[in-house]
Protein backbone atom coordinates (compact mmCIF):
# COMPACT_ATOMS: atom_id res chain seq x y z
CA UNK A 1 0.00 0.00 0.00
CA UNK A 2 1.22 3.41 -0.76
CA UNK A 3 1.26 6.02 1.54
CA UNK A 4 1.88 9.79 1.17
CA UNK A 5 2.96 12.48 4.63
CA UNK A 6 0.22 14.46 4.72
CA UNK A 7 -0.67 17.37 7.41
CA UNK A 8 -4.22 17.77 8.91
CA UNK A 9 -5.77 20.35 11.02
CA UNK A 10 -8.36 18.44 13.63
CA UNK A 11 -11.28 20.72 14.30
CA UNK A 12 -14.49 20.74 16.66
CA UNK A 13 -17.82 22.61 16.23
CA UNK A 14 -20.57 23.48 19.28
CA UNK A 15 -22.81 20.69 18.01
CA UNK A 16 -19.67 18.13 19.71
CA UNK A 17 -18.82 16.91 15.34
CA UNK A 18 -15.41 16.50 14.86
CA UNK A 19 -13.21 16.20 11.67
CA UNK A 20 -9.97 17.29 10.23
CA UNK A 21 -8.91 18.79 6.88
CA UNK A 22 -5.56 17.40 5.13
CA UNK A 23 -2.90 19.79 3.42
CA UNK A 24 0.51 18.79 1.32
CA UNK A 25 2.88 20.83 3.81
CA UNK A 26 2.77 22.25 7.66
CA UNK A 27 2.74 25.90 6.48
CA UNK A 28 -0.58 25.00 5.06
CA UNK A 29 -2.12 23.77 7.62
CA UNK A 30 -0.85 26.55 9.54
CA UNK A 31 -2.12 28.98 7.63
CA UNK A 32 -5.71 27.37 7.62
CA UNK A 33 -5.34 27.44 11.75
CA UNK A 34 -5.22 31.30 11.75
CA UNK A 35 -8.61 32.75 13.66
CA UNK A 36 -8.88 35.20 10.95
CA UNK A 37 -8.72 32.18 8.14
CA UNK A 38 -11.46 32.73 5.50
CA UNK A 39 -12.33 29.32 3.00
CA UNK A 40 -12.78 29.77 -1.14
CA UNK A 41 -16.27 30.96 -0.43
CA UNK A 42 -15.23 33.90 1.44
CA UNK A 43 -16.31 32.80 4.48
CA UNK A 44 -14.60 32.74 7.70
CA UNK A 45 -14.64 29.68 9.32
CA UNK A 46 -13.62 30.00 12.57
CA UNK A 47 -15.47 31.03 15.43
CA UNK A 48 -17.89 30.64 18.25
CA UNK A 49 -19.25 27.48 16.32
CA UNK A 50 -16.07 25.87 15.32
CA UNK A 51 -12.68 25.98 16.42
CA UNK A 52 -9.54 23.89 15.45
CA UNK A 53 -7.75 22.02 17.96
CA UNK A 54 -4.43 20.67 17.14
CA UNK A 55 -2.33 19.81 13.66
CA UNK A 56 -0.80 16.43 13.31
CA UNK A 57 0.98 14.88 10.40
CA UNK A 58 0.53 10.90 9.06
CA UNK A 59 1.01 8.70 6.44
CA UNK A 60 -2.40 8.95 4.55
CA UNK A 61 -2.90 5.76 1.98
CA UNK A 62 -3.03 7.53 -1.23
CA UNK A 63 -6.26 5.17 -2.29
CA UNK A 64 -7.98 7.22 -0.14
CA UNK A 65 -7.01 10.98 -0.49
CA UNK A 66 -7.83 13.32 -3.18
CA UNK A 67 -7.61 16.31 -4.57
CA UNK A 68 -11.08 18.65 -5.37
CA UNK A 69 -11.63 20.90 -8.36
CA UNK A 70 -13.69 24.33 -8.65
CA UNK A 71 -16.03 24.51 -11.75
CA UNK A 72 -12.82 25.37 -13.64
CA UNK A 73 -10.78 22.53 -12.72
CA UNK A 74 -8.82 24.19 -10.33
CA UNK A 75 -7.70 22.16 -7.86
CA UNK A 76 -9.12 23.97 -4.45
CA UNK A 77 -8.24 21.50 -1.54
CA UNK A 78 -7.46 17.74 -0.51
CA UNK A 79 -10.46 15.16 0.77
CA UNK A 80 -10.36 11.71 2.20
CA UNK A 81 -12.73 8.52 2.31
CA UNK A 82 -12.57 7.48 5.88
CA UNK A 83 -11.29 3.94 6.10
CA UNK A 84 -9.63 1.57 8.85
CA UNK A 85 -6.16 1.78 7.29
CA UNK A 86 -6.34 5.07 5.87
CA UNK A 87 -3.25 6.78 8.69
CA UNK A 88 -0.59 5.35 9.89
CA UNK A 89 2.72 7.10 11.89
CA UNK A 90 -0.16 9.84 13.52
CA UNK A 91 1.91 12.32 15.15
CA UNK A 92 0.59 15.54 17.05
CA UNK A 93 2.79 18.47 15.70
CA UNK A 94 1.00 21.03 18.11
CA UNK A 95 -1.97 22.11 19.93
CA UNK A 96 -3.73 25.31 18.39
CA UNK A 97 -4.68 28.06 20.51
CA UNK A 98 -4.09 26.17 23.88
CA UNK A 99 -7.22 24.10 22.81
CA UNK A 100 -7.96 20.31 24.17
CA UNK A 101 -10.53 18.10 22.94
CA UNK A 102 -11.03 17.66 26.57
CA UNK A 103 -11.21 21.39 27.51
CA UNK A 104 -13.34 23.11 24.49
CA UNK A 105 -15.63 25.02 25.97
CA UNK A 106 -18.43 27.01 23.20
Amino acid sequence: MKRRKMYAVEYMCSDGSASFDIFETLEEAEKHCDKNFVNDCGEKIWGKDCVPLFIFSADFNVDDIFTEENENGVVIGWNYEEHFDMIENYEIIRQVNGQSRHFIKF
